[in-house]
């Protein structure tokens, strides 16, 4: 671990960056004539990486008001950096300037300047002196060398810029701006003399590992599970972070609001301050604050179109118990650094699993940081032989096979856990629309779950792992199966089916055959191909086992489905593969923006049956449901939204379906107020789309106007599927 460390210190301790642009001339650091020199990013301390971790502590004390006030927060501090066999420990002190007329003068102006306007301070200086070094500094530092907090220095960066950028400066190499923590004179570096003015902004908040925090030692409350695996987003998540790096550029400001000290950057306020990430191509502000009540927080006052975490102005991250937790953040600072320099330097890492300790004071945090070779460059797993299949997705396709992957926590609802109690082996077809199915099926259980008081009886036909009947019921199983089966009795035969509720022998009649379907299309049987369930009676499996190539399957997890909670999501293609996080975004209306009323509890029934759909389908692409009474009435695919909706309309007529006040949905905005119109003609009162397009005003006017009710999901949840 420290031979990593100290590497890319080592390699990072030389560098300097360009000041590529100045908005104003209020930067003592970086003046307007600088524009365009080259600065040392730490010309007065060796070790770049050291000084990072040691940043906040220095600039926390640096903040206090005067030195009275120093001496009520933390006079001395020590501070050691991540490296612990070869690394070093500090010890913080504030001193008084040396005296002098100016320093006399300067001390008592600045002093009644503050009582009505809070401004930085500048009568002391923080000195952090090395008291120990563990074997020996690769830079040379000793123990005993004294260096001091640079607020006069001004030929290399600024301590503020430094810390912004230091932990991302070897992605500027790849032609990218990064920015000052200042967002009003926002000074911007780059290591690329011939910066193009349109630069891309790094890349933000990705990290390919996984980190765990082992034990915990000292009297300070931790916010996460001890002993417990987080991929980076995962652990933003549980902290409700929002973005690792907005933590990173507030936590300094955080740390100095607790020892006592003042900010006013930006702000006509003591305990605020105005800062902003460092990705100059997505900038997004920030105020960070303390309120009366020692409520720590910082708060999105600008946000930005292209920002990867899709931070809203207005977003507000609170730090709860921010005093109590004050070491674990102070680790997660740091643990901040490693993951970027991780990033950067990824041939330089450890193979495998390496400890990490963060301390603050006497209060020590031992972390685990694993760069498995699947999180990084490196990926898929190796799977297992579970079983061979009849054949591939067409009959010349042989051999083909089932395999299982080794998975980070126990699916209950792999379809390798489902049981085949009827039927011959499955062929590679059935297992892809099981697979499309049980996404289908799970989708519209969490949704039920999430929106209404309890998940009704459900029941899904596919042809091709593509949903042609959904009905729901919550009274009755049997009307959910007649609900599905009807929605479309012509294209459910030879199909699929999943249900959340046990099969006895009423049921299987009602899914072997229909009276009902001999009428309208001259035979009874339903030839459904395959059929699960969480369990078959007796005499489900005689009677449906009648049928040799009907395939039944069980499995008791489809009682309560859910979606799965895989890391990735993988697809293969020529010469390779594709890696992404799984479609897991789940309906929650509490959670969507809603023009127009409110739906009854049957129109929000509808609504999950055409949103389900929807977001399992691909017809095409931009598909678009109609569903009305608890049951589905139509689908379509495109290419365009406007073929969809017109097909998706046109298939509810054919199959006999009244489409007046019907409940659509859709998986992509509508570009137009075309297929909007379709549907309005087509009698739909209500639905939902994500929000976003260019004519996005145009087409809420347009649904305004008709009376429709209209559920906007957040732009980037879209329904796109099985590309």
């Amino acid at each position: 671990m420290s031979d990593f460390l100290c590497d890319i210190a080592s390699k990072d301790h030389d560098k300097t960056v360009l000041v590529y642009d100045i908005n104003d001339d209020r930067c003592r650091y970086h003046r307007r004539q600088t524009k365009g020199q080259n600065k040392d990013l730490l010309k007065s301390f060796p070790c770049p990486l050291s000084f990072s971790y040691l940043y906040p502590a220095l600039f926390s004390m640096h903040c206090q008001a005067s030195l009275d006030s120093a001496k009520k927060g933390r006079m001395e501090q020590r501070v050691r950096c991540a490296a612990q066999d070869q690394g070093l420990e500090f010890t913080l002190s504030c001193r008084q300037r040396p005296n002098s007329i100016a320093n006399f003068f300067g001390k008592y102006i600045s002093r009644l300047i503050n009582r009505f306007i809070p401004i930085e301070q500048r009568e002391f200086l923080v000195d952090y002196k090395v008291t120990r070094v563990n074997k020996s500094c690769p830079l040379g530092i000793k123990s005993g060398d004294t260096f001091t907090f640079n607020v006069d220095n001004l030929d290399e960066i600024c301590p503020a810029a430094f810390h912004s950028v230091y932990p991302f400066g070897q992605l500027m190499e790849k032609k990218c701006l990064l920015g000052c923590p200042d967002y009003r004179t926002h000074v911007k570096f780059s290591a690329n003399n011939e910066q193009p003015a349109d630069a891309p902004g790094m890349p933000c908040d990705t990290y390919p590992i996984k980190i765990r925090l082992k034990k915990v030692f000292g009297d300070f409350n931790v916010p996460m599970n001890i002993g417990v695996w987080y991929s980076a987003d995962e652990l933003i998540e549980a902290l409700h972070l929002q973005c690792l790096t907005s933590f990173y550029i507030a936590f300094p400001y955080l740390l100095a609001l607790s020892t006592g000290g003042q900010l006013g950057y930006l702000f006509n306020d003591r305990n605020k301050a105005g800062i902003c990430c460092p990705n100059d191509a997505c900038q997004v502000n920030y105020a960070v604050s303390k309120d009366e009540n020692d409520k720590y927080s910082y708060q999105c006052i600008k946000a930005h179109p292209l920002c990867p975490r899709k931070l809203k102005e207005g977003d507000i991250v609170d730090l709860e118990n921010f005093e109590g937790r004050i070491p674990f953040y102070s680790g997660l600072h740091d643990l901040f650094i490693v993951m970027k320099k991780y990033e950067q330097y990824p041939n330089s890492t450890p193979q495998g699993n390496f400890q990490m300790t963060t301390t603050f004071g006497d209060s020590r945090l031992e972390w685990e940081i694993s760069f498995a070779a699947e999180e990084g460059l490196f990926d898929l797993k190796s799977g297992k032989f579970a079983y061979s299949l009849k054949n591939g997705e067409n009959p010349y396709q042989v051999p083909a096979s089932a395999f299982n992957l080794p998975q980070e926590e126990e699916d209950n609802l792999s379809l390798l856990n489902f049981v085949l109690v009827s039927g011959e082996s499955p062929c590679f077809t059935n297992m892809a629309d099981a697979d499309c199915l049980l996404q289908t099926l799970s989708l519209a259980g969490e949704a039920y779950r999430i929106n209404t008081p309890a998940v009704p009886y459900i029941c899904v036909v596919a042809k091709h792992g593509n949903p042609c009947g959904f009905g729901i019921s919550r009274t009755n199983p049997s009307e959910a199966i007649d609900r599905a089966m009807f929605g479309n009795p012509r294209s459910v035969w030879g199909g699929e089916m999943a249900v959340n509720f046990n099969i006895d022998a009423i049921l299987a009649k009602t899914i072997f055959k229909s009276e009902k379907r001999e009428k309208l299309l001259g035979e009874a049987a339903w030839m459904l191909d395959l059929v699960m369930a969480p369990s078959f009676s007796g005499e489900a499996i005689s009677l449906l086992g009648v049928r040799q190539n009907r395939k039944l399957m069980q499995n008791p997890a489809l009682n309560a489905p859910f979606l799965k909670k895989a890391k990735y999501d993988y697809r293969f293609i020529r010469g390779g593969f594709l890696r992404q996080p799984p479609a897991n975004y789940c309906l929650d209306i509490k959670k969507v923006q809603c023009e127009g009323n409110s739906l009854s509890p049957m129109e929000l029934d509808s609504l999950i049956i055409a949103w389900a759909t929807v977001f399992s389908s691909n017809h095409g692409g931009n598909e678009v449901a109609l569903a009305k009474d608890s049951a589905l009435l139509g689908v379509g695919g495109g290419p365009s939204t406007l073929e969809a909706a017109r097909t998706a309309v046109l298939r509810s007529q054919e199959c006999g379906h009244n489409t007046k006040r019907s409940i659509f949905a859709a998986d992509a905005f509508f570009p137009f107020t075309d297929a909007p119109s379709v549907l309005c003609e087509a009698g739909a009162i209500a639905g939902c789309v994500p929000a976003g397009g260019r004519q996005g005003k145009e087409v809420s006017s347009f649904f305004k106007e008709h009376g429709v009710t209209i559920m906007y999901l957040p732009p980037q949840y879209r329904g796109f599927c099985r590309h």
